[in-house]
């Protein structure tokens, strides 16, 4: 990621707008949140400096390693800048 990376995220519980120390914080609380993640990418669409990603999060909880669900569908534009992620917005739906 860009350091100056940026998510504007509408997701099922409103808008949310984050920054790179936003982004990792999310990475560290979903580690400490599920026994495992799975991400499942349906679908990438690229043109020039844009990359646009439909993709699905698979889980399983520590209460129940068994099983995996899933937690949300997501769909992501992203501006990329010096081959990183830079500006991307987001929007998501969890399925529960």
């Amino acid at each position: 990621m860009h350091p100056d990376v940026t998510l504007e995220w509408y997701s099922s519980k409103g808008l949310l707008n984050l920054d790179l120390n936003d982004l990792l914080a999310l990475s560290k609380e979903l580690k400490h949140n599920y026994y495992s993640l799975r991400a499942e990418v349906q679908e990438v669409m690229e043109d020039d400096d844009r990359i646009m990603i439909r993709y699905s999060y698979f889980v399983r909880t520590f209460e129940n390693i068994d099983e995996e669900m899933i937690l949300a569908v997501f769909f992501t534009t992203w501006q990329i800048k010096d081959n990183q992620l830079y500006k991307g917005c987001q929007m998501s739906q969890l399925l529960e």
